[in-house]
């Protein structure tokens, strides 16, 4: 602690200061005791009074010792800082350094670190401190020599704070002018985070679609027949989609009456509901695709934020799906799946499924729920106990939740409308709009 301040430029100039007022009392001190005494004795003597001459000694002993003391401080002072330190010598520098050629090197090696710590935080306080302690810099050469590289630094923090003011101000211009500029940078560190960041604005850059919101039926590409597309309010530039499969191609209506009877604000993101024309096969998943990618085009959606989710028997097509379009969706919400552990769909892509985010919800199957109520839609088997070996394989066992004795035809509503941390969000469809493909 005594050594770094010892080697602060404020600090020895304060040492110095105080060195010199110590020195100038040793020289004060005696001719001050001399003159007094000179005077003290002359008095008493001219008096002629023992009485007085006796006074004038005992007032003379007590300005020696208060002398010597005064001679003493330094010392008194060593032994303080002794029993403080750890390094006598830590004192000794300090004393030593506080000289005006010390005073100016430490200016220096102030500088020098505040420079450094510039060109590691680009900060704009970081920068402020760095100037003002540059000041202090006596040695032109060097002077200019941090100067300039303080200056270098400064482009690049006005360029980061440009790069910043994208985040609520895009524009296409500006961010590939700031690009450019990036790509001219020699320092890697610096190139790396802020091209990071151009990367993440451009992702999720703020510019209004002013497109129509809500739902709305479009013709589809090939084997995919017609779609639904929820549109959000003020949507804009780089949002998510969210691809819904229905059980079977005659579910269709159902599917899209779940996704409208969402009580909860699903505004961050367009969800599509395909309709295929017959069953599920590799032409119908190729065509699910094309539509996906019609969507990105039209309303510039970000590509690596596509996910899709499938409830019962499209809760087991979602894998084909996926696995048919590898490096394409960014994750998957199965809900009462029936694709078993020993499915080709997962042993095949098994190293795959596994880096995909997955998440899964399932009921134990039955006529009745746990309040004994019949069920208008169940099933005879029970997707919890699929897919807790599903996902067990898949190494996701804790992304799996069992919905117990839960109603078939209910497990669609329930969990598109779960709110546990009470944002008035959907948790799977914020779950979903948070995985990133990359």
């Amino acid at each position: 602690m005594i050594l770094s301040l010892c080697t602060d430029g404020n600090v020895l100039k304060i040492i110095r200061y105080i060195k010199i007022i110590i020195n100038t009392i040793f020289i004060i001190v005696p001719i001050l005791l001399l003159v007094t005494a000179s005077i003290s004795y002359l008095k008493a003597i001219s008096n002629g009074d023992n009485d007085s001459l006796a006074k004038t000694n005992k007032a003379m002993i007590s300005k020696c010792i208060a002398a010597v003391i005064i001679f003493f401080i330094p010392l008194i002072t060593k032994m303080i800082v002794r029993l403080a330190s750890t390094d006598e010598n830590d004192y000794i520098s300090c004393i030593e350094n506080a000289t005006p050629d010390g005073i100016s090197n430490a200016y220096v090696i102030n500088a020098n670190d505040a420079v450094s710590k510039v060109k590691k935080s680009y900060n704009i306080n970081d920068y402020n401190t760095a100037k003002e302690a540059l000041r202090n810099v006596e040695d032109e050469l060097e002077k200019r020599a941090l100067t300039k590289e303080l200056e270098k630094a400064k482009k690049i923090i006005d360029l980061k704070q440009n790069i910043n003011k994208l985040k609520t101000s895009y524009s296409e211009e500006k961010y590939n002018e700031y690009l450019n500029n990036v790509n001219n940078l020699e320092a890697s560190d610096i190139k790396n985070e802020l091209l990071k960041l151009l990367n993440d604005i451009n992702e999720n850059k703020n510019v209004s679609l002013n497109v129509e919101s809500g739902f709305k039926e479009f013709n589809g590409i090939g084997s995919v027949g017609k779609y639904t597309l929820y549109t959000p309010t003020n949507a804009k530039e780089n949002m998510p989609l969210i691809i819904v499969m229905p059980a079977k191609y005659d579910e269709y209506n159902t599917a899209v009456n779940v996704i409208k009877g969402i009580k909860k604000d699903i505004n961050d993101t367009f969800i599509a509901i395909v309709k295929p024309n017959g069953n599920y096969s590799n032409t119908v998943y190729k065509d699910i695709v094309n539509v996906s990618n019609s969507l990105v085009d039209k309303y510039k959606i970000n590509n690596k934020r596509i996910s899709v989710t499938g409830f019962s028997s499209s809760g087991s097509y979602v894998f084909n799906l996926v696995v048919n379009n590898q490096n394409y969706f960014s994750a998957i919400l199965a809900l009462s799946s029936g694709l078993s552990t020993d499915s080709p769909t997962i042993q095949n892509n098994l190293s795959y499924l596994k880096s995909l985010p997955i998440k899964g919800y399932g009921e134990n199957g039955g006529q009745y729920d746990a309040n004994g109520k019949k069920c208008s839609g169940y099933t005879t088997w029970s997707p919890s106990t699929i897919m807790t070996g599903t996902f067990k394989t898949l190494g996701k066992e804790n992304n799996f939740t069992n919905l117990g004795k839960m109603c078939h035809s209910e497990v669609r509503n329930y969990v598109f409308n779960l709110d546990n941390n009470n944002n008035n969000k959907p948790d799977v469809i914020e779950w979903m709009i948070s995985q990133k493909r990359g």
